[in-house]
């Protein structure tokens, strides 16, 4: 079984232009939908296998995942080695060096152990963790061979080194990376019990700092220098999201199962539409981000122009538009509920109020903005109704004979302080442009 994540938009569309709500449907892609953080649940035996690819043999690399053990794995792990994370196996034979490397962990010793094979079932290397990781608790595993060395990364931090018997790596080219099992006998096993995420396979040895930076946050998806494969389990999927189109299968189909994210994700959402609303409604532009916690938010608005934007925080706007002391130019009568969250409201509306609206939405793992959602202010909704049609002339015409007026709401439709035949005919080009 091997589920792709299903591409959708879910779009909110506003009610009408009293109040308009701006839906920022999230997702890692344009136009996608958004992806739910996950990882792969193996229990009773079960393993993903990718097929070989001679773009996964490299002689030097680096392999990442983060796991927990739920209990001690299935068939021949209570030695040193233990169950595997992740590996490239040679399947249906026996000896002891037989796979071209392997990350696991032993519920015996609860330490890591990673090898690398040189000359198949004759040389090898192993290197095993000072940390211990207790069963049941979540860890980040990175271990990389550049030829001379074999280093264990535990949690972003440098645990174990050895040097390595020879500088090169056996591969046996119809070998498949696993998921969750290995060899050591004439079939898989050494089967993993439990959850495992975010396993990245690099051609080269990464630096400290590169894994250090990396270690408790999903990568975004798509191509970077260096990194073969990526496997995030989003979405219930066992894609592999690195472009590289390594995409792995569970064994046995059925067994398919996900948990919780072992991961932080940074957080992810698409732009947003503009919004068109009546002078005297409330514009709201609602987030709904995915990503880890804490978020934090910023609103912000544009009082310079669309070609040139001057971005300007919401806290940072004073009195007549202007901020921090700039000029003005932004808004100079909204009021603003919300600019430290996801959901911003605006009120109180006047023609300098219409801008472009954005927010920036920040997590441990890093950050990112929308594109600019313009407000735009229909002042021929006169009954703001949320649609222009013959109710709205007639209900400016009933204001403008001094009847009756909608709350909020003067003849004096050109702002100019007088209610007069301009103000009919300012109605009138504005009922006849729409919005």
């Amino acid at each position: 079984m091997n589920p792709r994540p299903t591409a959708h938009v879910v779009c909110s569309s506003a009610p009408g232009l009293r109040r308009a709500l701006i839906a920022l449907v999230l997702s890692a892609l344009p136009a996608a939908a958004l992806c739910q953080p996950a990882s792969v649940s193996l229990v009773d035996a079960a393993y993903l296998s990718a097929a070989n690819s001679g773009q996964v043999n490299p002689q030097q690399f680096t392999v990442e995942a983060k796991f927990r053990a739920d209990g001690p794995g299935y068939g021949q792990t209570s030695d040193p080695v233990g169950a595997t994370i992740v590996a490239k196996p040679s399947q249906n034979t026996s000896g002891g060096w037989i796979a071209a490397w392997s990350l696991s962990w032993s519920p015996t010793t609860n330490h890591v152990a990673f090898f690398v094979s040189h000359v198949f079932d004759a040389v090898g290397t192993v290197v095993y963790s000072n940390a211990v990781i207790q069963q049941g608790s979540a860890a980040h595993v990175a271990a990389s061979f550049d030829g001379f060395f074999l280093r264990l990364y535990i949690n972003g931090e440098l645990d174990a080194s050895v040097a390595a018997a020879q500088p090169g790596v056996y591969v046996r080219t119809a070998d498949q990376i696993v998921i969750g099992a290995g060899n050591y006998s004439q079939t898989f096993s050494r089967r993993w019990q439990g959850s495992i995420d975010d396993v990245r396979v690099w051609d080269y040895a990464r630096s400290t700092q590169d894994i250090r930076d990396g270690a408790w946050c999903q990568l975004s998806q798509g191509p970077r220098p260096g990194l073969l494969a990526n496997w995030v389990f989003d979405s219930q999927s066992s894609v592999d999201v690195s472009g590289n189109a390594h995409d792995a299968s569970f064994i046995p189909p059925e067994a398919a199962s996900f948990a919780g994210p072992l991961s932080q994700t940074p957080p992810t959402f698409a732009s947003p539409s503009d919004s068109t609303i009546c002078p005297e409604g409330t514009a709201i532009f609602a987030l709904s981000v995915v990503g880890s916690a804490p978020l934090s938010y910023q609103w912000q608005v544009n009082i310079g122009t669309p070609q040139a934007p001057q971005w300007c925080d919401l806290s940072d706007l004073e009195p007549g538009g202007g901020c921090m002391g700039n000029s003005g130019g932004g808004p100079s009568h909204a009021s603003f509920n919300g600019s430290w969250s996801p959901t911003l409201s605006i009120s109180a509306l006047l023609p300098a109020d219409a801008r472009q609206y954005r927010c920036t939405v920040t997590n441990s793992c890093g950050s990112i903005t929308s594109q600019p959602a313009a407000l735009i202010l229909c002042a021929a909704d006169f009954d703001c109704d949320g649609t222009i049609d013959f109710f709205d002339y007639d209900a400016f015409v009933t204001c403008f004979e001094g009847v009756f007026c909608p709350p909020g709401k003067s003849a004096d439709f050109d702002g100019d302080g007088a209610a007069d035949f301009f103000d009919y005919d300012a109605f009138v080009v504005a009922f006849e442009t729409g919005c």
